[in-house]
Formats: C-alpha cells, structure tokens, sequence
C-alpha cells in the first residue's frame, strides 16, 4: 500500500503520532511512579525547545526536496533503521 502523502504532510502526521503516544506513555509513567533526576528534569528545558527547533529544520529541508524524492528518502532511512536494528538491537 502506497501513502500518497506530501512531504510536510507526511512530517506533521509522524510528528501528531508521536506527540499522542509520548504524551501517553509519559503520562504512564508518571501516574505509576517513575520519576526523573533533577538533571534529567532541567534537560528537558533544553530537549523540547530543541525538537521544536528539529521540526522546523525538517521542514525546511522537506520542502526543498521534489516529492518523488522524498518518498526514496524515507524509504533509505526506513530500509538503514532496519539494518540497524537487525545487526544492533540494543
């Protein structure tokens, strides 16, 4: 099956998915006790900002490149994550 999606579609879809299931499996986390160390705390004041700053430079990217490109892009990264996973698991 083919998703025919645009670029910067495709970007905010993967980018809406991950924020609900984060936001689930942190709020999880929390409710069953799991708590961060203070450093791990104050990190996150930079890590958020940062994916914001991420999201926007993908953007930018994802524009510039032709859509029929796109797609081999994503599917070069899916197919190097793969190989990754397979010989690396942890």
């Amino acid at each position: 099956m083919r998703c025919q999606m645009e670029g910067p579609v495709y970007i905010a879809t993967a980018g809406t998915i991950a924020l609900i299931i984060d936001t689930t499996r942190l709020t999880t986390y929390f409710l069953k006790g799991a708590r961060l160390e203070q450093l791990l705390l104050w990190g996150l004041l930079i890590f958020i900002p940062a994916s914001f700053v991420g999201a926007k430079f993908a953007k930018s990217v994802v524009e510039k490149i032709p859509q029929q490109h796109f797609r081999k892009v994503v599917a070069a990264f899916l197919f190097l994550i793969g190989i990754k996973l397979l010989l690396l698991p942890n």
